[in-house]
């Protein structure tokens, strides 16, 4: 085919050829409503019991995404499509996906019902795996200065660092009684008692990795709890599934229960969001990822809020801020609270 001035134009098959615009359409509707559906098969999957926990899971960690791609199916579906109830079908489960897809499943910071009079606390958590700048974690520490400090991953190589954190946190209680365990928890503050947590090989993920304090409020003889765990890979569900039983069967969670950690989940993955319905906690949102960063320098961004707190109805958090890379492939965070009663 050639154009006025004379020049060849290359057309497309649909239009060269008698018939084959109709098959090229309907090809297109064809694979645009496969994607359509796949996208939102993937978002309403983790909202369904599903057989394998693995494949819920997996959904779960990909279910915006899926939601954003079932929504341009929907749209570019809707733009070549003919039919009309194909149009309708093609809006309203792009619709569903996004509707079901995009917000997050927790809570974000909010401080509203936070009691007068009562002092606030500061927590901080932070995986060191990979962590070779210890400085640099100390510089985040001194400027936050929190009350708590919860640490998973810390090699065996960090005593200095362990000796000058305790300078300014004096009480420390790490997941084994009697051994090394890399999931500690220092307080600036004595509490009434420490908990490990911890029944056997914590290192190599045969048994739940956490440790607690347990800490008295100052205006009354209530006591309330510091959790800090550090879950399996999301590669091991079973696994995962079988640390949240034993917290809960060695310790627990009530009101007034803090629990701080990496969690290898996250805030949209069924364990996560049925083990703080079992327990009456909130998931708090960070509004941005802690996880993976760069061990070897900083990267921007992230992919995944792994790194998560947890907080009992008797408190309410006012910040949660995530950290500035510190030498770690996770990203810390610093959340400040409030009691709500």
């Amino acid at each position: 085919m050639n154009d006025p001035s004379g020049r060849q134009r290359r057309s497309s098959p649909c239009r060269e050829h008698a018939g084959y615009g109709s098959r090229c359409r309907r090809r297109t509707v064809g694979f645009l409503a496969c994607v359509l559906m796949m996208s939102v098969s993937v978002v309403l999957l983790p909202l369904v019991s599903a057989p394998s926990p693995s494949l819920t899971g997996l959904a779960a960690l990909i279910q915006a995404p899926a939601a954003f791609l079932g929504a341009a199916s929907a749209i570019s579906l809707t733009l070549t499509a003919r039919m009309a109830i194909v149009r309708l079908f093609a809006l309203s489960a792009g619709l569903l996906g996004l509707i079901q897809g995009v917000p997050l499943p927790g809570k974000y910071p909010n401080g509203a019902q936070c009691l007068v009079g009562q002092s606030d606390i500061k927590i901080a958590w932070l995986n060191t795996q990979g962590a070779r700048r210890t400085d640099l974690i100390e510089e985040w520490i001194a400027r936050e200065q929190p009350d708590i400090f919860g640490v998973a991953e810390l090699p065996p190589s960090a005593r200095a660092f362990e000796a000058r954190l305790a300078r300014n946190y004096p009480y420390r209680q790490n997941c084994q009684e009697r051994s090394y365990c890399s999931t500690e928890v220092f307080a600036r503050d004595a509490p009434v008692s420490g908990v490990a947590l911890a029944r056997g090989d914590a290192e190599n993920r045969k048994t739940l990795s956490g440790a607690a304090m347990k800490f008295r409020q100052q205006s009354n003889s209530n006591v309330w709890h510091l959790v800090a765990l550090h879950l399996s890979r999301p590669t091991t569900p079973a696994a995962q599934s079988r640390e949240l039983h034993e917290f809960e069967a060695r310790l627990g969670a009530d009101a007034n229960t803090i629990v701080i950690g990496d969690f290898n989940l996250t805030p949209r993955m069924p364990l996560l969001t049925d083990f703080a319905a079992r327990n009456e906690l909130r998931v708090t949102l960070a509004g941005r990822p802690t996880w993976p960063a760069s061990s070897t320098g900083p990267l921007q961004g992230g992919l995944w809020q792994i790194d998560q707190i947890l907080v009992g109805r008797n408190w309410s958090v006012r910040t949660l801020h995530v950290s500035p890379w510190v030498g770690s492939d996770h990203r810390g965070f610093s959340a400040t609270l409030c009691r709500t009663q």
